[in-house]
């Protein structure tokens, strides 16, 4: 596993006699490496490139104690990694394996300082330095990386999608294998590609960043080769039944959560422990749990917030002066019919609109005026007193808006449907552009929009 992911390598030690072996065998496996003492690297001016994997030295002034060791290597860390660094793992090469917790404690400090790794991993070098044979160095590491769900998951698929993309890049580059026609034939197949995403006409294209569709497009068939490829090495979740979720905070973390029993955003209370044991029916009932089990409800719902954000919306390459369906707006003007009326919304919820037209209309220019459905942004926490109606949709929640401090949930209203004047949509002061829906997302509000708009029904004498 792990020499299939590592294409390059850094280590930062003091002593260069300890990490020679350590060189040959990486260089051995055609991975491309560099030694760093760590005085030089104070002195360093320059972020480095991002390199897979950085076998760290804990001590690497055998002069101070742990705590300004750590400290040390934060300083070297802000110098050569930055905040463009991109995703990594450290191996703490060291004879201290009894103090690898302080270490990612105190590093864990540092986000808005450089990119923190996606893993930490100790590995002891007392017994390679005294036999003086590395070769099981890879073998050990990928015992270690075994325990570790978060990196054997960033590996696999790191390495997955290196190779998917090669491959998705490979089928369309190799269609055309005259290269005195290459490059004008690609770009021909790249625009239709990028045309065909959104279905945009050519004649509204002219200032549209199209080469940003294209893009987009190549992520839908980096999806089909990774999916066609994917032969992942293990089960990551073959035991759901040990699948826990911690409390973070002071006042949360020695609860848990079970992943199984984490239904539809709701905790079952059979899925709480305290202290790794189940809540007893006393315990549940215990007042004193509530606030620590709201806490870890909020911290959830939190991080659910930013997944789904990325899952389902488009937040950048948005310009009002594109009308798309799923385009979302803040509805800024007092009168308009697709305005709900602030009785029927929670308190404090923003109106919005979502560009509705089919795609196939948009594609053949047959919208003449944009067709919109009303609705609103509204605190995720009002998920309960917004009512289940047949004619209001209410799938996603929780999410992250710019601009708006708690995690939101989106409502739109069915009742509220209508045509818009294009002239308006295009006019911040009216209507203003949040985000866009993605594929899935647009797909489905339009399916739901499409099922009420079509229900049957006879009046009939009873």
């Amino acid at each position: 596993m792990v020499e299939e992911f590592i294409d390059s390598a850094l280590i930062i030690d003091d002593k260069t006699t300890e990490v020679e072996k350590l060189l040959e065998l990486l260089e051995q496996k055609d991975i491309w490496v560099k030694h760093h003492l760590p005085e030089d690297l104070i002195k360093q001016t320059t972020v480095f490139k991002n390199r897979k994997i950085i076998f760290l030295d804990l001590y690497v002034d055998e002069a101070k104690e742990l705590v300004p060791n750590i400290a040390l290597i934060r300083n070297i860390f802000s110098k050569v990694i930055g905040k463009k660094f991109g995703t990594y793992g450290i191996i703490l090469w060291t004879k201290h394996l009894g103090e690898i917790d302080e270490f990612k404690k105190r590093i864990s400090n540092d986000a808005d300082q450089y990119d923190l790794p996606m893993f930490i991993i100790g590995l002891d070098k007392s017994p390679y330095l005294q036999s003086n044979n590395y070769s099981g160095v890879f073998e050990e590491i990928n015992s270690k990386l075994k325990e570790s769900t978060a990196a054997q998951f960033f590996m696999e698929w790191s390495t997955i999608v290196r190779t998917g993309k090669d491959e998705a890049i490979s089928s369309i580059y190799s269609l055309i294998k005259d290269y005195n026609i290459q490059e004008e034939n690609l770009k021909f197949i790249l625009c239709q590609l990028a045309q065909n995403y959104t279905g945009i006409p050519y004649s509204k294209a002219v200032d549209y960043p199209l080469h940003i569709d294209a893009f987009k497009a190549f992520n839908d068939m980096l999806h089909y080769e990774v999916a066609n490829g994917a032969e992942p090495e293990s089960n990551l979740f073959d035991n759901l039944d040990e699948i826990y979720f911690s409390g973070t905070s002071a006042t949360t973390n020695n609860y848990k959560y079970s992943v199984k029993n984490y239904i539809k955003g709701k905790m079952d209370d059979k899925s709480i422990k305290k202290d790794n044991v189940i809540l007893s029916s006393a315990q549940k009932k215990d007042n004193t749990n509530k606030p620590n089990i709201s806490s870890i409800e909020n911290e959830i719902h939190s991080i659910y917030s930013e997944v789904n954000t990325k899952l389902l919306l488009e937040n950048s390459h948005i310009n009002q002066e594109f009308i798309i369906p799923g385009n979302v707006y803040k509805i800024c003007k007092d009168e308009s019919v697709l305005k709900i009326d602030a009785a029927e919304m929670p308190q404090n919820s923003t109106p919005i609109a979502i560009e509705l037209t089919p795609p196939c209309d948009f594609a053949q220019m047959k919208m003449r005026a944009p067709r919109c459905i009303g609705g609103y942004l509204t605190d995720f926490e009002n998920f309960d007193i917004v009512p289940t109606k047949d004619y209001l949709y209410k799938e996603v929640w929780p999410i992250k808006i710019d601009g708006y401090q708690k995690s939101q949930m989106i409502v739109f209203d069915f009742r509220f449907f209508g045509m818009v004047n294009e002239k308006e949509l295009k006019n911040p002061a009216e209507y203003q552009i949040l985000f866009k829906t993605k594929d899935k997302l647009f797909a489905d509000i339009l399916q739901k929009f499409s099922s009420h708009i079509a229900r049957l029904g006879l009046a009939i004498i009873k």
